[in-house]
């Protein structure tokens, strides 16, 4: 049978004496599982906010030379430390120092049919970042940017905005992040000379008339080893090594 004397117990006469009876009789677990995800994405904003305060980024511009001879997969050994700087967050910095995996963001931008490399880690990779484009681009010429400089600044930080219009997009996979996407190297000729891949993008920026600007922004965040081994039995599958993937 069913005991109902619980429920003949509570004080129906009066709706806060009521809610406090249920909530103390185990419905604060209720409560909680609602209340929970909003609490800890609130606790690790705050704490977050702490540790970006920690870590200010800083805006470097990247002036490669015009004659530039390096294969381009030499932007593939940047791109590899800058994923060497990555490191793992026990849980007490993670949930009271706030810390998390700092970003580095590769952007290229196109002024009036100026077109520039930017470069935006924080201070604390500034000297490394440098150091790796000067490993493989020696003509190149990096300088730190002031913020009075930043080109963010030659617009509104509000939109609609009487004098500009803006238009913005982000890129997603088509398909699960285990497809491998289309690289350089599928860019060639007919005689297998390699083709630049942004070459469309550098195009368009160089084409923009006064007044127009274009962005193009990546954000790199390393990721560690376990992003790739979840995807290692579907990679085996797609390669007809099935039962290969353990």
């Amino acid at each position: 049978g069913i005991d109902f004397n619980f429920w003949q117990t509570l004080d129906y006469n009066n709706l806060f004496v009521l809610a406090f009876e249920l909530l103390l009789a185990g419905g604060w677990l209720f409560v909680f599982y609602h209340l929970w995800p909003v609490v800890k994405d609130s606790w690790l904003n705050w704490r977050q906010g702490f540790f970006a305060h920690e870590n200010p980024s800083v805006l470097l511009e990247v002036e490669i030379p015009a004659k530039n001879d390096r294969a381009i997969e030499a932007i593939e050994q940047i791109f590899a430390q800058v994923h060497g700087l990555r490191r793992s967050q026990n849980w007490w910095e993670v949930w009271w120092k706030g810390q998390y995996v700092l970003k580095i963001s590769f952007e290229i931008v196109g002024l009036e049919g100026q077109i520039r490399f930017f470069i935006r880690p924080t201070y604390k990779h500034k000297h490394l970042v440098e150091h790796a484009i000067y490993a493989q681009y020696p003509g190149a010429r990096v300088r730190e940017v002031p913020s009075a400089e930043d080109f963010v600044n030659l617009f509104p930080d509000k939109m609609p905005h009487n004098e500009f219009d803006m238009l913005g997009a982000e890129y997603v996979l088509a398909k699960p992040q285990f497809y491998p996407i289309k690289t350089y190297t599928e860019h060639k000729t007919a005689e297998g000379a390699h083709l630049d891949p942004l070459r469309h993008l550098f195009e368009l920026m160089h084409n923009l008339k006064e007044g127009e600007y274009m962005w193009y922004q990546m954000v790199l965040v390393p990721e560690d080893e376990k992003w790739g081994l979840q995807y290692k039995k579907d990679l085996a599958r797609l390669l007809g090594k099935a039962g290969h993937g353990d």
